[in-house]
């Protein structure tokens, strides 16, 4: 080898790819540690954080996926036959899966940890019941395992040496469903290691590269555009020692992409021996750019398993959003069927498990996102379509069965002056008969409490009501529970008539309704001629009867096949009939602490005290009759009007308020 050829020396660049962590215990730690990278000691899971809020391709491909996989929220299964306290049960659940937030919403952050580290742990707590009362989200950065995935260690802080020295240093036993006190923790992903990794795993160098590549723009836009350059020294050949040190000072000044486009600055007191700079900017740059982009959102599409870049806010063609309605919802139908129901299919799995353990059936089911429906032009929708199926495309309510009378429309072709004149001297019934509403059994009043009685006298009227009627609730199970904001007998009417809907709740069924649950019980395929035969009630009884008995629950009403329509007692019927019709939920009201109540100040009200010392559930008829036999209405008179600190008025509910709730007979 040459005398010339040994001085050359030649700086090696080494281009490393992301290391792929190793799980294994070290000796003195209760815990497996999660990473060994530079910088990520033991926090791979803020590494991938990181990746997460730095490249905004990723984070795209990230909040797309968690939006498809949350869908529009839970329901229960429409064909499910159950019963009305599991449906009210379950329903309670999927508004209440712990204390602070609904399912929907503990589901999104799983969802996202589920995404982004490939897993997720979920606090489970018991109730005294050997039921489960809560189950919460527990970040997955914030958790390490033991080596034999039963012991669970958490802080927020991972970074210091000895993290089991930080304050909220919390050790939890794994979830076991033998052991049905205290608390424990579900993990859920995969469980060949002791940590998940992201299905996106061999993507993470692309995506790297995308955050390096937006670093690189804007250095080289704050520095002007100035291309890079190779730097040659003309003044002799340095020591290894010299050498090394100018290496580490070029490397640690401007190396890397925040130092694209550096400009060089050389100084020398001899012209002739100047460094030589030369420019080494390629003439194709634009087109490697070009490629290194395309690589990079092929590598991240396949990895996040997209179908079509569409779905997530950017076209794979580079024109930016497509208004291709057709494209768009076959990517979606696509994206859905093959990626997303098999993993809403697992959450299902997961929460149908949870309800089983409280004795509920398996009935939960997660909403998928609304399909976009083609697009049809005006003539089309007009030719072939309902004015109320129209109208359902635009968003807006039904007007089905709001017929339009002669007295309405002379009312109409009045002036207002004149319309009102007249409406003044019409019943409640006459105008709510001309707008198609019902005839309404509130009893509304324009005279004020004040008028009829002193503020004592209708406070002891109304506390001696209630504590003559109602029942005892602690001989009552809650199984749901609504506070009552309104101001009126008829706005509470409503609010009744809601709250039993949602549930299915009837105020109780008749001695012809009974007949015709029973006679259907016998026969699912009885026509409305061959009810009226063996029952002996007249045609419209019974159409009246079939149409309670399928509001209320008890009955379900299939579609009518060749003139022949399917009816099924529910197992709600079916336990109607078994208890003579008794009805197992009731919807009942109680006086109660307002969950959002202030501390008291000074001391409840007497009027307050004493009612919520009656510890007693009222009916919907006992709160009414109050109002029949004294004009009182208690909702427009309560403890008394209060000025709430907190959201800083008024209003004519004090700390206390009406609750409605959903029992059964304990």
């Amino acid at each position: 080898m040459s005398k010339k050829v040994e001085k050359l020396r030649v700086i090696k660049l080494n281009f490393s790819s992301v290391p792929v962590p190793v799980f294994k215990e070290v000796r003195g730690k209760d815990y497996v540690p999660f990473g060994s990278m530079r910088g990520y000691v033991n926090n791979y899971p803020q590494y991938l954080e990181d990746l997460y809020d730095k490249s905004a391709k990723h984070r795209a491909l990230v909040d797309g996926k968690c939006e498809f996989l949350a869908g529009r929220g839970f329901g229960i299964d429409p064909l499910a036959n159950i019963t009305n306290e599991a449906r009210a049960q379950i329903n309670l659940f999927i508004g209440h899966a712990n204390s602070d937030e609904s399912l929907k919403e503990v589901n999104k952050k799983f969802i996202w940890d589920q995404v982004v580290h490939g897993g997720f742990y979920m606090e489970i707590i018991w109730n005294n019941d050997n039921g489960i009362a809560a189950i919460n989200h527990m970040p997955f950065k914030d958790i390490r395992r033991s080596a034999d995935g039963e012991t669970f260690y958490f802080t927020s802080d991972w970074s210091k040496t000895n993290p089991s020295k930080n304050e909220d240093w919390d050790v939890i036993e794994a979830f076991d469903i033998n052991n049905k006190s205290g608390k424990g923790i579900l993990f859920v992903g995969d469980s060949r290691n002791i940590y998940p990794l992201p299905s996106y795993l061999a993507a993470i160098n692309h995506i790297e590269a995308d955050i390096e590549l937006s670093i690189f723009d804007l250095s080289n836009i704050q520095n002007q555009f100035q291309p890079s350059a190779m730097i040659e020294f003309f003044n002799g050949e340095p020591s290894q020692e010299e050498a090394d040190e100018i290496e580490r000072q070029f490397r640690q000044k401007f190396q890397g992409s925040e130092n694209a486009g550096e400009i060089l600055l050389n100084f020398s007191d001899d012209p002739d021996r100047a460094a030589k700079i030369t420019t080494l900017t390629p003439s194709n740059l634009d087109k490697q750019y070009q490629v290194l982009e395309q690589r990079i959102d092929s590598s991240l599409l396949v990895a996040h398993r997209v179908i079509n870049p569409i779905l997530f806010g950017w076209n794979n063609t580079g024109g930016g959003l497509s208004n291709n309605a057709d494209e768009l919802r076959t990517a979606t139908e696509a994206y859905q069927n093959r990626f997303v129901t098999p993993v809403q299919n697992d959450f299902e799995d997961l929460y149908n498990n949870i309800l089983s353990v409280n004795g509920l059936p398996k009935v939960l089911e997660i909403k998928p996102l609304e399909s976009i429906s083609p697009q049809l032009s005006t003539a089309t929708m007009e030719a072939n379509l309902t004015q109320d199926e129209i109208r359902a495309r635009m968003g807006l309510e039904p007007i089905e069965g709001v017929n339009l009378n002669v007295t309405a429309e002379a009312l109409g072709s009045l002036s207002p002056l004149v319309a009102t004149k007249v409406l003044d001297n019409m019943t409640t019934t006459e105008i709510r008969d001309i707008v198609g509403l019902p005839e309404s059994n509130v009893v509304r009043r324009r005279e004020t409490v004040s008028k009829q009685f002193s503020k004592e006298k209708a406070q002891e009227l109304i506390l001696e009501h209630f504590e003559g009627c109602g029942v005892d609730a602690d001989k009552y199970t809650v199984i749901n529970s609504k506070e009552l904001y309104v101001e009126d007998l008829e706005e509470f009417e409503m609010s009744d008539i809601e709250f039993r809907q949602e549930f299915k709740v009837l105020s109780g069924l008749n001695s012809n309704d009974l007949q015709i649950l029973s006679a259907l019980n016998e026969n699912p395929l009885a026509t409305i001629p061959e009810l009226e035969e063996a029952t002996g009630i007249p045609k419209p009884e019974v159409e009246i009867s079939i149409d309670k008995l399928q509001e209320s629950g008890a009955l379900r009403v299939g579609e009518e096949i060749d003139g022949q329509v399917d009816r099924e007692v529910t197992e709600d019927g079916k336990e109607t009939l078994e208890d003579s019709g008794e009805p197992e939920l009731q919807v009942m009201y109680r006086y109660a602490l307002r969950s959002d109540a202030p501390p008291l100040k000074t001391k409840s009200r007497d009027f307050c005290k004493r009612l919520m010392a009656t510890n007693k559930l009222f009916t919907k008829d006992e709160i009414f009759r109050l109002n029949n036999s004294m004009g009182l209405d208690v909702f427009r008179f309560r403890g008394g009007y209060y000025n709430n600190p907190s959201i800083g008025r008024t209003t004519p509910w004090c700390r206390h308020i009406w609750s409605q709730q959903l029992v059964k007979t304990k």
